[in-house]
């Protein structure tokens, strides 16, 4: 940028040297011609005596002359003054936005950066309550339901001893124990579901000794589940071999729901 601002200075500086030479080169001309004529008119003097008056009058317009050469190259000296001060006008103005730019670039974009880093932190923080206050809370409901469902399993076990049990009314056991079993897939804590997995296969074991697999009571369980498709169009979206792995606990588990129709937590195999 200095180079550029030298270079016009010098460009002006010519122009305006330029401008002072000619007129003074035409200033000078005029008193050199006006010398010349002095001369001639002084050696005319004893011929024709008035040739003084038209040496003054040649000496004058002459002068006017340098006088004319003078305004004209100041005006353009002016022009060019002008001009050069309007883009040097321009030039401090575009200094001035580069300055602004390279200072927002230098020293501001490492400011916003800490204070969007910051921001970013405290977000992330936040998510991360958010997640731990989700996961606790999913936790605490799983763990709701595997009490719920402890109390369903009893109440229901009591009844149907008694023989006092409806069809449907396995449908609300059964529902409680697909409920702690997705839930114990979905938080993906192993032993909760290996926790899960085991009591219900303990309050299965408890069933199967009241009815036994095949039995008339049994039997009533099973044509109402499957003939009022409960679970039966659920699909195998929890395979809880694939989580916890082959248990006998698990097995108990499975076949018990196959039994029912109930193949969303996976089938049992051989």
């Amino acid at each position: 940028m200095d180079y550029k601002m030298s270079r016009a200075g010098a460009i002006l500086f010519v122009l305006v040297a330029s401008a002072v030479s000619f007129a003074v080169a035409a200033d000078t001309n005029a008193v050199t011609v006006a010398k010349k004529c002095q001369p001639a008119a002084s050696a005319s003097v004893v011929a024709v005596a008035g040739e003084t008056a038209f040496d003054r009058a040649v000496k004058a317009e002459m002068k006017d002359a340098a006088a004319d050469a003078k305004a004209e190259y100041k005006d353009r000296y002016e022009e060019l003054k002008t001009a050069h001060d309007k883009f040097m006008d321009r030039v401090s103005i575009l200094v001035t936005i580069l300055a602004i730019a390279a200072g927002f670039m230098g020293i501001g974009t490492p400011i916003l950066e800490r204070n969007f880093r910051k921001k970013m932190d405290k977000a992330q923080k936040r998510i991360d309550e958010l997640e731990k206050f989700e996961t606790q809370f999913t936790k605490d409901r799983a763990r709701d339901s595997l009490a719920m469902m402890k109390f369903v399993w009893v109440e229901f076990l009591v009844k149907m001893k008694g023989g006092n049990v409806g069809g449907r009314e396995i449908a609300h056991p059964l529902y409680r124990s697909a409920e702690v079993l997705w839930q114990a897939y979905e938080i993906g804590d192993a032993h909760f579901l290996t926790e899960s997995v085991n009591t219900i296969a303990r309050v299965i074991k408890v069933y199967w000794r009241i009815a036994p697999s095949g039995s008339a009571m049994d039997i009533i369980f099973k044509t109402f589940v499957k003939k009022n498709r409960i679970f039966i169009d659920s699909l195998n979206f929890y395979n809880l071999e694939n989580k916890m792995g082959k248990t006998s606990s698990l097995d108990t588990v499975l076949k018990f729901m196959n039994e029912f129709g109930i193949t969303m937590f996976g089938e049992v195999r051989g």
